[in-house]
Formats: C-alpha cells, sequence, structure tokens
C-alpha cells in the first residue's frame, strides 16, 4: 500500500484517496484490500483488467478536476504524473 503522509493511502491503479472502509476494494472472500478502491478492484479482480495506463489518466482526469477543483488540462497533467508511479503500472512502464 503506497502512503503519502499527508494524503494517506491511496489506490494503486486510479491514485483515489482511500480514507474510509467503504473506499477499498475487496478481494475474493470479500475482505477488505488495501491497495486498490471499490472503483478498480472487487472480489479479488480488476474491474477493468484490460485498461490501459493511457485510458486510466483519460479516466481518471474528470474526477481528479471535480475533486481538485481545476481544469481538465491541469487535472490531466496531474494524472499523468501520478499514475504511472503507481504500482499497478510500474511494471508495464
Amino acid at each position: 500500500m503506497s502512503q503519502n503522509l499527508l494524503l494517506g493511502p491511496t489506490c494503486q491503479s486510479c491514485g483515489v484517496a482511500l480514507i474510509d472502509k467503504g473506499d477499498f476494494g475487496t478481494n475474493t472472500a470479500g475482505a477488505i484490500v488495501t491497495d486498490y478502491c471499490k472503483f478498480c478492484f472487487v472480489k479479488g479482480e480488476f474491474v477493468d483488467p484490460d485498461i490501459t495506463l493511457e485510458e486510466m489518466i483519460v479516466k481518471s482526469t474528470a474526477a481528479i478536476g471535480k475533486k481538485k477543483g481545476i481544469n481538465a488540462g491541469k487535472a490531466e497533467a496531474m494524472a499523468e504524473r501520478i499514475l504511472p508511479g503507481l504500482d499497478r503500472w510500474k511494471a508495464k512502464h
């Protein structure tokens, strides 16, 4: 689980902050998985197993913009900077 001392744990697929129990993904038994969020990982599997890093950047841009209150260009730049360093994408780049 990646943990930023200021932000706490983040999903290692999309970068969303994992704050409450309900934010975390689950394993095959339904227990919390601390590395991924509920939007990316359910019942031990990625929700979208074939998504590419580039597709995840596009998918994450709107959510980042809305959450941070920034325009799409800044949100995309943030996603391009953060996502490649997450565990799911490190091995692929």
